[in-house]
């Protein structure tokens, strides 16, 4: 027996109302991951598997809806990553101060940078924060700061 008009109509709004229902879940998912990092500052502990081991340490800030901002450990910097869930994608356009530091802070500086490039998802665990590359191998480690 075919629905009434009206039962046509409750059918699509239903089916309406779900597909909004998931849409929403999907994006507080997402929100949540976001904000997980906002207002949260780090310092880089770890580059490409390797222990950091600088007198001044690459330190990372985010702000709110992907805006962040730092110190490679000598120029600061800042720009807008792109986020989704656990995904993350910093701009290869990353606005920083060009001021001269001494070699093996610059070359700290420049390996931080560069794994910037390489960070595809995150995951924060407690006071940590591990940023890993498209084959999901640690790019940079971070431990929260005050």
């Amino acid at each position: 027996m075919p629905f009434p008009k009206i039962g046509k109509a409750i059918v699509a709004g239903a089916v309406v109302l779900t597909l909004l229902g998931t849409h929403s879940m999907a994006q507080s998912e997402n929100n949540a991951a976001q904000a997980a990092l906002e207002n949260t500052k780090w310092s880089a502990i770890g580059i490409g598997g390797d222990v950091l081991n600088a007198d001044k340490r690459p330190e990372l800030e985010f702000l709110a809806e992907g805006t962040f901002g730092g110190s490679g450990g000598c120029n600061r910097f800042k720009g807008k990553a792109e986020m989704s869930g656990d995904s993350i994608e910093f701009p290869d356009n990353i606005a920083a101060t060009l001021m001269a530091c001494p070699p093996e802070i610059e070359q700290a500086e420049r390996q931080f940078f560069d794994a910037l490039q390489q960070v595809s998802t995150y995951a924060v665990a407690g006071d940590s924060l591990v940023m890993l590359d498209q084959g999901g191998e640690p790019v940079l480690k971070f431990v929260r700061l005050p």
